[in-house]
């Protein structure tokens, strides 16, 4: 499942990365799971095109849902994550 995203839904992911890992409810982000750090290397990194695994879909759909209620440039990108599962 390739995902293709700007430097703008980069900043979006990073900044849902920062609540949830770090805001949540886990603390300090010093727990994070293997597919949740791949996703933090990822955001450093920010390829144009991400093949990304079944898990961390799973993860960022977690993310999503724990950071309700979105902006309208997060629906947008919540939406275009949440059509990756139906291409799987």
């Amino acid at each position: 499942m390739t995902l293709l995203l700007s430097s703008r839904e980069w900043d979006i992911l990073a900044s849902w990365a920062e609540k949830v890992l770090v805001d949540g409810h886990w603390g300090d982000g010093q727990l994070t799971l293997g597919e949740e750090e791949h996703i933090l290397q990822l955001l450093k990194e920010r390829p144009k095109a991400w093949e990304v695994s079944s898990l961390e879909l799973r993860v960022l759909k977690y993310w999503i849902e724990s950071l309700f209620p979105l902006s309208g440039e997060e629906k947008a990108l919540a939406n275009k994550i949440s059509s990756l599962s139906q291409q799987h």
